[in-house]
């Protein structure tokens, strides 16, 4: 079964190269499919930036702030180029923190920075985490891979999916018009962010539910509103500032936020003022600043000539439906706005955020990617504005996870191959019988089972080539400037006819019961059928082969390499297929061509593939790996110092509340006695906190820990005083509020104990009553029933009895057995005794039928429950009796302690109690359930209606067998008079007319279990009788 985790994270990542933005996907049909993830500091954004201490790894708004003490070890820009080396971005590369990581590549701050967000920020805890990145569209698949190999490091955590910003920001335009898409459109982005300025060109396309966005050119200038920024700064403050010094990494840190603040204002302002703190002699700094002058500094940047770049925009729009949009912060600028609007000569939109319309934007496509979301419009992204690999002037463009796409390229054969045609062949072990070895004991069968394999030999027709690889191709993925990132080099040869799967895909799984597999000779002809098919094929290969290397190819046929490749948007390409098609064009064009095999062959090959990468944008695995355990090691660090802070603030709080304590409750001079707070306790305690805040007062002078090892010894030392002073607190604590809650528990324990006793009692009235006298007596009659050993089987029987006349109106006379008959004598001679009333013969028990058995039998399953329910409240009863005997002794005890500072704390004494009120409960419980049993048991009157059923019985065998006398001697009077006594009515009339009936004979053999059939046959006779004698 595919298992969902029982937890996932599916993470949305916007990463800019000033800022970044996580999101997770919530689970919702419409609307915004993002919930945003605020930094510590509240904020939807974090500064994509990275420092390092040496030990540990700052990343965003903790970066942002260590930069402030230490400027030094900070890295910046680093995002859009993971394989370069880390000290391109560093603030200062002699900072004595990143000496002993100077040889990595950016992917350790990445790993750095990625492990944060699921660490720190979604803080995911064991769940899987799917990230989905939005990036720049200048990324290559080196970088993207650069990124999912260090994504992939971190445990349950994988890239799903990459979205350039330019698709993802349409997609959030187009998220709220979906009504109005109706046909084909193209976007413009232009975006301006921290470190670029990117123009990019979407084609988007609705095909019901699903639309595809897919970016077909891009181009960007290398500035943007950082550059702004420090224009600002060198153009008007710094000069405005006595020996502004610009290698002060903290004083520029500080004026370039000071400048970004005033930029973002001027957008909306005509002049704004700027502040800097610490400026000189630590003064803080303060000017006006306008945005005219804001404008110089954009001029210069994006201008007439600069933007000409863009120029190649032109070829790839379509002027009709063409729609213009802005993205990036920076975007804002009035200036930058118009120069555009000018340059394209078209109104540019802002309907998208700004800041935020590309992360959901990405959400919306991730989420119709992801497993367990519904969508109600699916969007794709697609990049095709450079391949992965190209191969002559065949392109092949990055695909979304998971998708496959075939490629196409001419073919050629190496000048010094020559092929010949071979003929070979293969073993086939089958066998045609089988045997079951169950019975196998001496093992003759499977001996003689096993001398039935055969063996056959199957010829086939295969080309042999000479050297084995015949032809190569070449691909290669390069840069906007025609730099390769690497080579992917695949050589062929003829595919071979696979034996070992040809016989994998026959034979049979092994039997459990004979033994046996393999493959049977029914199949053989199949694997015959598979041979001549594929020598049939190789050797119209081989003829393909020979005429193309000797020019003798026919006009009509072209010939050409085929391939798959599967890949996804962050990951190389990886050959998957490849082939020789031979298409005859004259075929092709006619009708029938759809319909004819012929008409475009495939003869798939053998590959063996080598990727060899450029140096310059290679990672090594090994490298991968090693960042991972960088983190790692920060990791743990990270933890042991928060440790080390939170034990830190536990010291502070308890030297506070340590004096309030001593204030509060004052010691007095006594050791024992029922006092809050004895002598030697407030002298401990005085103690510890003087140790406490001794170390306090030192821990400024404290060299800061850079090792595992020093921090497990500060902690040791932390959690010893706290240990000590917590100890103490707790112990005097425990003391005061004890003294504060007894009195109350005492009271609720004592109300607790009379109610058991209570309950208890009630068991001893409930004995002595009448309704237990009852059961008493159902007991005696239970024993009496169980004496009589009813077996199991009289049971089944019984069942079998009903379930074989379940469709009979009328019931069988009932052949009792001689058992049946010792219990009925039994139990009607014990409740004759009991009852003096009832007189019973020498035969009465003999008087019993099928159903008088049942009631018997069921009576016995009645004693069970009787028994069983008197046992819970016995059991309950004498539990109590110990309990209570228990409770008063432990009261005792308590009692005792008043004379002493009380030990036994409230919740034990609570504890008891509750557990006093639920034994109660149960005592309660059992005796209704107990009386309840009492009244529904059947016991007490199934042995006397039974005696009075049998005595009736007899005493209607005894007047139907006089009858017949009666009758046949024409005492007509003394007939009546029986009829009477059995309930029929009958004149002396009608019963003359049971001389001649057929009922004479019956009642001169009356069977026991046939009386009640009898006698309404008697009733049914004498009604017909007296009918006919008033017609």
């Amino acid at each position: 079964m595919f298992l969902l985790p029982l937890l996932q994270i599916d993470l949305i990542i916007d990463l800019g190269a000033g800022t970044f933005q996580a999101g997770t996907l919530r689970k919702a049909s419409s609307g915004n499919t993002i919930e945003a993830i605020l930094n510590s500091q509240s904020k939807r954004f974090s500064p994509t930036l990275v420092a390092y201490d040496g030990d540990q790894f700052y990343v965003g708004e903790y970066a942002q702030n260590y930069q402030k003490k230490n400027p030094g070890p900070i890295f910046k820009n680093f995002a859009s180029s993971p394989t370069k080396n880390i000290t391109e971005f560093v603030a200062d590369i002699n900072s004595t923190e990143i000496q002993d990581i100077k040889k990595f590549q950016s992917v350790l701050l990445i790993s750095a920075l990625m492990n944060h967000i699921t660490k720190n920020m979604i803080k995911s805890n064991g769940e899987q985490v799917d990230i989905t990145i939005i990036h720049p569209p200048s990324f290559s698949v080196n970088e993207l891979q650069s990124f999912k190999k260090s994504i992939e490091q971190l445990s349950n955590t994988k890239l799903v999916l990459t979205i350039p910003t330019p698709n993802a920001v349409v997609v959030s335009h187009l998220s709220n018009r979906m009504n109005t898409f109706k046909k084909p459109q193209q976007f413009v982005v232009v975006d301006v962010g921290a470190k670029t300025t990117s123009v990019s060109i979407i084609d988007a396309v609705k095909n019901k539910n699903i639309t595809l966005t897919k970016l077909i050119f891009n181009k960007d200038l290398q500035f943007g509103g950082e550059d702004l920024n420090d224009c600002i700064l060198r153009e008007f403050v710094a000069p405005k500032i006595t020996n502004f010094d610009f290698s002060d990494i903290k004083l520029l840190n500080r004026a370039l936020e000071g400048v970004e603040k005033a930029k973002v204002a001027l957008s909306g302002l005509q002049q704004v003022s700027l502040h800097i703190d610490s400026v000189e002699s630590n003064q803080d700094f303060q000017m006006l600043i306008t945005r005219d002058q804001l404008n110089v500094c954009a001029k210069k940047l994006w201008n007439d000539s600069s933007i000409q770049a863009f120029s190649d925009v032109a070829f790839h729009l379509n002027q009709e439906d063409s729609t213009f949009l802005f993205y990036g912060g920076s975007s804002r600028v009035p200036h930058i706005q118009t120069l555009f609007e000018q340059f394209f000569s078209s109104q540019i939109l802002k309907t998208v955020n700004l800041d935020e319309g590309a992360i959901f934007g990405g959400g919306l496509i991730a989420a119709g990617n992801a497993v367990g979301f519904k969508v109600s419009n699916k969007f794709i992204s697609k990049d095709q504005t450079r391949p992965i690999v190209k191969a002559n002037d065949e392109d092949l463009f990055i695909l979304n996870a998971g998708m496959k796409v075939g490629f196409e390229s001419p073919f050629s054969i190496n000048n010094d191959s020559t092929f010949s045609i071979i003929e070979d062949s293969f073993s086939v072990n089958h066998v045609n019988e089988t045997f079951n070895y169950e019975t196998d004991e001496s093992g003759e069968r499977k001996k003689k089972a096993q001398q039935l394999y055969n063996s056959d030999k199957i010829n086939y027709t295969r080309v042999g080539s000479t050297p084995e690889y015949f032809t190569t191709t070449n691909f290669s993925a390069q840069n906007d400037q025609n730099e390769e990132f690497f080579k992917y080099n695949c050589a062929y040869s003829v595919a071979k006819f696979n034996t070992q799967q040809i016989l994998k895909k026959y034979e049979s799984k092994k039997s459990s019961q004979n033994g046996m597999g393999g493959i049977k000779i029914q199949r053989l002809p199949e694997i015959k059928q598979e041979a001549a098919s594929y020598s049939e094929n190789i050797k119209k290969f081989f003829n393909v082969l020979q005429d193309f290397q000797q020019g003798k190819l026919n006009n009509s046929l072209e010939i050409k390499m085929v391939y798959n490749f599967s890949t996804d948007s962050a990951s190389t390409p990886e050959m998957t297929y490849a082939a020789i098609q031979v298409i005859d064009k004259d075929i092709l064009v006619t009708k029938t061509a759809k319909n004819n095999p012929i008409a475009v062959q495939e003869f798939p090959l053998d590959f063996q593939c080598k990727m060899v990468h450029n140096p310059l944008y290679q990672v090594e695995d090994y490298v991968y790996a090693e960042s991972y355990n960088l983190v790692w090691d920060s990791n743990e660090i990270q933890g042991k110092r928060k440790q080390f802070d939170d034990q830190i603030n536990l010291i502070e709080d308890i030297l506070i509340n340590a004096d309030e304590f001593l204030e509060k409750y004052p010691s007095s001079n006594e050791t024992s006695g029922n006092f809050l707070l004895y002598k030697d306790e407030a002298d401990f305690l005085r103690v510890a906190v003087e140790d406490a805040r001794y170390f306090m007062s030192h821990l400024h002078i404290l060299a800061t820990c850079t090792s595992i090892k020093c921090l497990d010894e500060r902690l040791k030392d932390l959690s010893a005083i706290l240990k000590r002073v917590s100890e103490l607190q707790t112990n005097i604590s425990k003391h005061i509020n004890t003294s504060e809650c007894r009195p109350q528990t005492e009271i609720d324990f004592t109300t607790a104990l009379e109610k058991l006793r209570a309950d208890i009692t009630s068991v001893d009235e409930f004995k002595a009553g009448e309704q237990f006298s009852k059961f008493n007596q159902a007991i005696a009659d239970c024993e009496m029933i169980k004496a009589q050993d009813m077996d199991k089987e009289s049971v089944k029987k019984g069942k079998k009895d009903k379930k074989s006349k379940k469709n009979k109106k009328e019931a069988e006379p009932i052949q009792t057995s001689s058992n049946e008959v010792d219990w009925f004598r039994n139990l009607f001679t014990y409740q004759s005794d009991k009852d003096s009333q009832s007189q019973i013969s020498t035969r009465t028990h003999e008087f019993h039928t099928k159903s008088m058995v049942k009631k018997i039998k069921k009576a016995g399953n009645d004693c069970g429950f009787l028994n069983g329910t008197y046992s819970k409240m016995q059991k309950k009863y004498d539990e109590g009796l110990k309990t209570v005997k228990k409770q008063e002794e432990f009261q005792t005890k308590f009692q005792q302690e008043l004379s002493l500072r009380p030990s036994t704390d409230c919740k034990t004494i609570q504890d008891r109690s509750k557990s006093m009120q639920k034994e109660g409960e149960d005592i309660s419980q059992a005796v209704k359930a107990m009386k309840q049993e009492i009244d529904r048991s059947r016991v007490a009157n199934v042995l006397p209606s039974l005696l009075t059923q049998a005595l009736d019985y007899e005493r209607q065998y005894g007047i139907l067998t006089s009858l017949p006398i009666h009758i046949t001697a024409g005492n007509d009077a003394d007939v009546v008079q029986g009829l009477k006594d059995l309930g029929i009515g009958a004149s002396e009339a009608a019963v003359k007319g049971l001389r001649e009936s057929p009922l004479l004979a019956k009642l001169g053999s009356v069977e026991i279990n046939q009386i009640d059939k009898l006698v309404e046959e008697l009733k049914d006779s004498l009604k017909a009788t007296s009918v006919n004698d008033e017609l």
